[in-house]
């Protein structure tokens, strides 16, 4: 054999060398540029809630010398915040650092924001891609992890000073620990009951994670059908939870947080699934979905197998994936979502793009396809959003930014304008209703407060020893003044008006549905005056006395009486009737206004301002026939004919038997 013939045979039984890519060092960049992105969104989108210094208030309590209370006792405690582990932190901070808690929420979230990022890095590391992808991973997670940092939703709320980054990192180091958790292994189950118990005790909510993780521990003893006490050891960190409900029971009084009386009042899948199908729509978030659905689709043949698998070899899978979807699910279907921008679902998005590269795996995407879909993905998640934000980012002043709703529809391309102005029907519905309340709108609100209070400032003693304030806006104007005594006629903040009836409104607004009950704020004799006028204290003929405040609190307060409802007469066939009072204008534009309108002003200003000016609508008596000629359900709004008026009027649709 030739010499150029036996190099040839060497060289083809020589094993191919691995194929050169740059996409490990493209990965290491991408991430790498994630650390000062994110840091530029924090500060571009920094901004702090009144609802934040609801928190701010309790911690200043305790720095006061009163404990975790609204109002310094005699006022009986109640629990107005919703994140002990939140007001536990500030609270620290402030004692050891002297920083306050409006200067301290911020920075702190945005560790928790880059704190999620790397729990999402850790969980897309330790996920198996089929060898063709492997080579690919840190550039695909560091798209789409770009991804997030680009995304409008989580950018807010690695600020505004409430706990949701906090939640955030703790539902994603708990969805992380479970999906590494191995079979009887004591250490991966000590860890995932550490982040149940953090999570429970950052939001309510979070009990979900603690059931998980106690079926966890309890399942290989089920599986074994023989129980041993040693094997709960792991367990142990969740007992905190326990101890804390035990402690909220004790000093509160209750076993939810008063918040919760506040806010819910009975399901509401039609905010919900609104809320939920906004979100999909504007970061373009049905592509993961999608893959999810054509992977399960894949594997329908060996489902029930597959999940036999999974409770053996990987339970926290299971357990992972069964909490998600219970968390969502009650959100949508009972709660009705959630009054601040997408806040909930925050945490969904750092586990999605972590997902992305597996479930690519899986398909068997090739390397160019997985590019493909990845950058896909990001590229469709930044329109909506952006020109959203474009739109309303110079909106500066409370009558602006006031149910902000700002349609995006006609700044689009033809082509994309049906997909936009679905997103436009959502919040067209959304917004009046208070749910979903954009970002923007509360920092604005925030800054008007700020801007009354350094105007008009409270003096630096009170002259009353129960100087008692009302009002719906307590956050940012008292959260430092113990000594101002403060009704919160929202109810959050109270416990009597927490549980009075939902008020029979035209359009129903999430947390803040709520009234004092006839009596019940004038018991206290209220004397001071802030809001919107310059601070003002009045004497009081006799001392509010701490008796006084005792007996207004205890007394049983009766719920404002209304007159009973006579039935709905019967409509005519192919008609409907008003099932309450109903307000209708014969063109869109003009119904949107008179929506505003009542949104702004309770039922009986709103029908006033309309009876007076018939240019902003017409007022339709509970009972009117009405035929439906057009019914736009992601809007909440019908196009219908009256009897006896010539031209076709626009009403809102849930108003509509």
């Amino acid at each position: 054999m030739s010499p150029r013939r036996r190099r040839r045979a060497r060289k083809a039984a020589a094993p191919a060398p691995a194929p050169r890519s740059l996409a490990h060092p493209l990965g290491v960049l991408l991430l790498l540029a994630l650390v000062p992105a994110l840091f530029v969104g924090w500060k571009a989108f920094w901004f702090l809630t009144d609802d934040a210094h609801i928190a701010f208030r309790y911690v200043a309590q305790s720095r006061a010398g009163h404990g975790w209370v609204w109002n310094a006792p005699p006022f009986r405690p109640v629990e107005g915040y919703t994140s002990f582990l939140w007001v536990a932190v500030l609270d620290v901070v402030w004692r050891v650092t002297g920083i306050a808690p409006p200067q301290s929420a911020n920075p702190l979230l945005l560790l928790c924001g880059y704190g999620t990022l790397a729990a999402g890095l850790a969980m897309g590391l330790r996920a198996p891609l089929p060898a063709r992808l492997a080579p690919h991973r840190l550039a695909l997670l560091g798209l789409a992890l770009g991804a997030v940092v680009a995304n409008r939703t989580f950018l807010a709320w690695t600020s505004s000073g409430l706990e949701t980054s906090l939640f955030d990192l703790l539902f994603t180091l708990w969805i992380a620990f479970a999906l590494a958790l191995r079979p009887g292994h004591d250490g991966d189950l000590r860890r995932t009951s550490a982040a149940a118990a953090l999570l429970a005790l950052t939001r309510p909510d979070g009990v979900l994670a603690v059931l998980a993780t106690l079926g966890l521990g309890v399942l290989p003893m089920v599986r074994a059908r023989r129980f041993e006490a040693r094997r709960l050891a792991p367990l142990a960190p969740l007992l905190a939870v326990v101890a804390h409900l035990a402690w909220r029971r004790w000093f509160y009084g209750a076993w939810v947080p008063n918040t919760y009386a506040a806010k819910v009042s009975g399901a509401w899948p039609a905010a919900g699934l609104r809320w939920a199908l906004c979100f999909v729509l504007e970061y373009a978030l049905w592509v993961p979905l999608a893959l999810g659905v054509a992977v399960a689709w894949r594997a329908r043949k060996r489902a029930l197998a597959t999940l036999r698998d999974a409770l053996t070899t990987s339970p926290g899978s299971i357990a992972a994936a069964v909490t998600v979807t219970a968390h969502l699910a009650y959100y949508v279907l009972v709660i009705g979502g959630d009054h601040f921008e997408y806040r909930v679902l925050a945490y969904t998005l750092v586990p999605l793009a972590a997902a992305l590269p597996w479930l690519l795996g899986r398909l068997g995407a090739r390397p160019a396809t997985a590019y493909g879909v990845v950058l896909s993905a990001f590229a469709l998640s930044l329109p909506i959003p952006w020109t959203h934000w474009t739109a309303t980012r110079g909106l500066r002043t409370r009558a602006e930014a006031s149910v902000m709703l700002v349609p995006l529809a006609p700044r689009f391309p033809a082509l994309a304008r049906p997909y936009v102005q679905a997103w436009d029907d959502l919040q067209a519905w959304m917004i009046p209703h208070l749910v979903g309340t954009r970002h923007q709108e509360h920092a604005v609100f925030y800054e008007t407060l700020l801007a009354q209070r350094t105007e008009h400032p409270a003096p630096a003693r009170l002259a009353a020893p129960h100087a008692v304030w009302v009002t719906t806006i307590p956050g940012t104007m008292s959260w430092d003044r113990s000594d101002l005594d403060v009704l919160d006629t929202g109810g959050l903040n109270d416990r009597v008006i927490a549980r009075s009836p939902r008020r029979d409104v035209v359009i129903h607004k999430m947390a803040h549905d709520r009234a004092a009950p006839p009596g019940y704020v004038d018991c206290f004799r209220p004397n001071v005056d802030w809001t919107p006028a310059p601070f003002r204290e009045d004497a009081r003929p006799s001392p509010l006395t701490d008796a006084d405040v005792r007996a207004c609190e205890a007394r049983a307060w009766p719920a404002e009486a209304t007159p009973p409802e006579t039935p709905l007469p019967a409509a005519p066939a192919g008609w409907t009737v008003t099932a309450r009072d109903a307000f209708g204008h014969a063109d869109l534009d003009g119904f949107t206004r008179a929506v505003d309108l009542f949104v702004r002003l309770p039922w009986d200003n709103a029908a006033a301002a309309v009876r007076r000016q018939p240019s902003r609508g017409v007022l339709l008596p509970r009972g009117t026939p009405v035929q439906v000629l057009e019914h736009h359900w992601l809007a909440g709004r019908a196009r219908v004919r009256v009897a006896d008026r010539p031209e076709a009027l626009w009403v809102l649709s849930e108003l509509l038997r």
